[in-house]
C-alpha cells in the first residue's frame, strides 16, 4: 500500500496518532541548549530515525558537548552527526561522575542483559539535577509478543521487509526492564526519581501490507489510545532525574 493510502486511513481511523520518534524527538529537544553537556548512550548510526539527520544534527550542535557511546564499532564508525563518539559497555561508561546534565536512550534498554547496571552508570555519571530519558518498547504491546514468538531468522526476514533494516543492525532483545512496574523498580534502585512517564501509541507496523491488515490494526492501536487500554501501547516514554 502506497504512503498516500495509508495516510487515507490513518485519517479515518485515528487521526490523533503520531509516530512515537516524533514524540520523542520534541521531548528529548526540550532539554538539549547551549549549556547541556549530552550523553546519547546506545548511539548507534542515529540518534533519530536516519531521515531526520538534518534535525538530528542541529540537535548536536546546540549543546554545550554532545557525545555517544555505543558496543557495536562499525555504528559507531558510521555515526551520521556525532563527532565524539567511544566503545564501551552502558554498564562501564568510561565518563567522570557527576558530569553529564542529560543521558538518552533511544530503543537500547530492550537489549540490555543488565539494565539496573547501566541505570546505575547512568546515575553515577549525571550531575545532581541531571537527567534521564528513555524510549523503549513496551513489553505488553502487539509488536513485543508478535517478536517473541518468532524464531530469529524469521524475525530478520519479517525487519527487513516491513522496516527495511539489514540484518547487521537488528540485534537481540532481552526485554528486562520493559514494563511499568519493572523499569520504576529499576530506577529508584538506581536512585533516580522519576520526573515523567508517558504510553506512547504509533504508526502502524503493516502500514505498507495491504489494506484489510493495516486497517485492523489501526483500530486496535485506536483501542490502545483509549485510558483504560493505555498498557497495550507500543513504548514508553520516561525521565528520571538524580536529586
Amino acid at each position: 500500500m502506497s504512503r498516500k493510502h495509508y495516510g487515507w486511513l490513518k485519517r479515518r481511523i485515528v487521526p490523533t496518532l503520531r509516530f512515537n520518534q516524533e514524540i520523542y524527538e520534541e521531548f528529548v529537544s526540550q532539554y538539549v541548549s547551549t549549556q547541556t553537556i549530552w550523553l546519547d548512550a546506545g548511539c548507534g548510526k542515529h540518534i533519530l530515525p536516519a531521515w531526520r539527520v538534518e534535525v538530528e544534527r542541529t540537535l548536536v550542535n546546540t549543546a554545550k558537548l554532545s557525545v555517544g557511546c555505543d558496543v557495536d564499532e562499525p555504528s559507531l564508525r558510521a555515526h551520521a552527526s556525532l563527532k565524539r563518539r567511544f566503545l564501551a559497555r552502558l554498564e562501564h561508561l568510561p565518563v567522570r561522575s557527576a558530569s553529564v546534565d542529560l543521558v538518552t536512550c533511544n530503543m537500547v534498554v530492550e537489549h540490555l542483559d543488565r539494565p539496573l547496571g547501566a541505570f546505575l552508570e547512568f546515575a553515577r555519571v549525571l550531575k545532581t539535577g541531571g537527567r534521564l530519558i528513555v524510549h523503549t518498547p513496551n513489553a505488553h504491546s502487539y509488536f513485543v509478543l508478535g517478536s517473541r514468538l518468532m524464531m530469529r531468522g524469521l524475525k530478520l526476514k519479517v525487519v527487513k521487509v516491513l522496516d527495511g533494516r539489514p540484518e547487521d543492525e537488528i540485534f537481540p532483545t532481552r526485554y528486562r526492564a520493559n514494563t511499568p512496574r519493572k523499569i520504576r523498580a529499576l530506577m529508584a534502585e538506581a536512585g533516580l526519581a522519576e520526573e515523567s512517564f508517558s504510553m506512547l501509541a504509533s504508526d502502524a507496523v503493516l502500514a505498507a501490507a495491504h489494506p484489510l491488515l493495516t486497517a485492523l490494526e489501526l483500530a486496535y492501536i485506536r483501542l490502545t489510545m483509549a485510558s483504560p487500554f493505555r498498557f497495550l501501547r507500543v513504548s514508553m516514554l520516561v525521565s528520571f532525574t538524580k536529586l
